[in-house]
Protein backbone atom coordinates (compact mmCIF):
# COMPACT_ATOMS: atom_id res chain seq x y z
CA UNK A 1 0.00 0.00 0.00
CA UNK A 2 2.78 2.44 0.89
CA UNK A 3 4.58 1.66 -2.40
CA UNK A 4 1.39 2.39 -4.39
CA UNK A 5 0.94 5.76 -2.65
CA UNK A 6 4.62 6.60 -3.19
CA UNK A 7 4.33 5.74 -6.90
CA UNK A 8 1.21 7.90 -7.20
CA UNK A 9 2.92 10.86 -5.50
CA UNK A 10 5.93 10.53 -7.78
CA UNK A 11 3.61 10.60 -10.83
CA UNK A 12 1.88 13.76 -9.53
CA UNK A 13 5.24 15.40 -8.81
CA UNK A 14 6.49 14.63 -12.32
CA UNK A 15 3.31 16.03 -13.90
CA UNK A 16 3.67 19.25 -11.90
CA UNK A 17 7.39 19.52 -12.61
CA UNK A 18 6.88 18.97 -16.34
CA UNK A 19 4.15 21.62 -16.53
CA UNK A 20 6.05 24.15 -14.43
CA UNK A 21 9.10 23.74 -16.67
CA UNK A 22 6.87 24.35 -19.70
CA UNK A 23 5.38 27.45 -18.03
CA UNK A 24 8.86 28.79 -17.33
CA UNK A 25 9.27 29.27 -21.07
CA UNK A 26 6.05 31.29 -21.41
CA UNK A 27 5.06 34.87 -20.70
CA UNK A 28 2.44 35.56 -18.03
CA UNK A 29 0.01 36.42 -20.82
CA UNK A 30 0.56 33.00 -22.40
CA UNK A 31 0.24 31.24 -19.05
CA UNK A 32 -3.07 32.94 -18.29
CA UNK A 33 -4.44 31.75 -21.65
CA UNK A 34 -3.65 28.12 -20.82
CA UNK A 35 -6.59 25.97 -19.75
CA UNK A 36 -7.22 22.75 -17.91
CA UNK A 37 -10.37 20.71 -17.27
CA UNK A 38 -11.04 20.22 -21.01
CA UNK A 39 -10.72 23.94 -21.64
CA UNK A 40 -13.31 25.02 -19.08
CA UNK A 41 -10.93 26.55 -16.53
CA UNK A 42 -7.87 28.79 -16.61
CA UNK A 43 -5.03 29.64 -14.30
CA UNK A 44 -5.74 32.91 -12.61
CA UNK A 45 -4.97 35.56 -10.06
CA UNK A 46 -6.93 35.04 -6.88
CA UNK A 47 -9.10 38.10 -7.17
CA UNK A 48 -10.62 38.12 -3.70
CA UNK A 49 -8.13 37.48 -0.87
CA UNK A 50 -11.06 37.35 1.55
CA UNK A 51 -11.96 33.96 0.03
CA UNK A 52 -8.69 32.46 1.25
CA UNK A 53 -9.08 29.81 3.91
CA UNK A 54 -8.49 30.83 7.51
CA UNK A 55 -5.22 28.87 7.54
CA UNK A 56 -4.03 30.56 4.33
CA UNK A 57 -4.76 34.02 5.73
CA UNK A 58 -2.84 33.11 8.86
CA UNK A 59 0.13 31.90 6.82
CA UNK A 60 0.24 35.16 4.84
CA UNK A 61 0.13 37.07 8.12
CA UNK A 62 2.91 34.94 9.67
CA UNK A 63 5.09 35.48 6.60
CA UNK A 64 4.32 39.23 6.62
CA UNK A 65 2.87 38.93 3.11
CA UNK A 66 -0.67 40.18 3.75
CA UNK A 67 -0.08 43.30 1.67
CA UNK A 68 0.84 41.11 -1.32
CA UNK A 69 -2.38 39.07 -1.30
CA UNK A 70 -3.53 40.69 -4.55
CA UNK A 71 -0.48 39.11 -6.27
CA UNK A 72 -1.53 35.54 -5.48
CA UNK A 73 -1.75 33.31 -8.54
CA UNK A 74 -3.16 29.81 -8.89
CA UNK A 75 -1.86 27.21 -11.30
CA UNK A 76 -4.55 24.57 -11.77
CA UNK A 77 -3.43 21.07 -12.68
CA UNK A 78 -6.80 19.32 -12.53
CA UNK A 79 -10.15 19.88 -10.84
CA UNK A 80 -8.65 20.08 -7.36
CA UNK A 81 -4.84 20.25 -7.47
CA UNK A 82 -3.41 23.77 -7.32
CA UNK A 83 0.00 25.35 -6.88
CA UNK A 84 -0.54 28.79 -5.39
CA UNK A 85 2.04 31.48 -4.91
CA UNK A 86 3.03 35.09 -5.37
CA UNK A 87 3.84 36.74 -8.67
CA UNK A 88 6.62 39.30 -8.35
CA UNK A 89 7.54 40.70 -11.76
CA UNK A 90 8.48 37.72 -13.89
CA UNK A 91 8.98 35.45 -10.88
CA UNK A 92 6.59 33.04 -9.19
CA UNK A 93 7.18 32.07 -5.55
CA UNK A 94 5.34 28.94 -4.42
CA UNK A 95 3.48 29.25 -1.14
CA UNK A 96 1.12 26.28 -1.26
CA UNK A 97 0.77 22.85 -2.76
CA UNK A 98 -3.01 22.59 -2.56
CA UNK A 99 -3.99 19.02 -3.42
CA UNK A 100 -7.65 19.44 -2.49
CA UNK A 101 -8.49 23.00 -3.53
CA UNK A 102 -8.67 24.12 0.12
CA UNK A 103 -6.46 27.25 0.17
CA UNK A 104 -8.86 29.23 -2.02
CA UNK A 105 -12.02 27.12 -2.02
CA UNK A 106 -14.71 27.69 -4.59
CA UNK A 107 -18.20 26.42 -5.04
CA UNK A 108 -18.72 24.02 -7.91
CA UNK A 109 -20.66 25.46 -10.81
CA UNK A 110 -24.02 23.94 -11.61
CA UNK A 111 -24.49 22.28 -8.22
Amino acid sequence: MIQVKKTFLIKIFLIILDKMIAYSNMTWFEIMRQTHDAGRSKHHYLSNPEKLSKQAKMRLKNLALEDMADSLFSFAFNNTLRIIGLVNGDDFHVLWYDANHEVYPSKKKHT
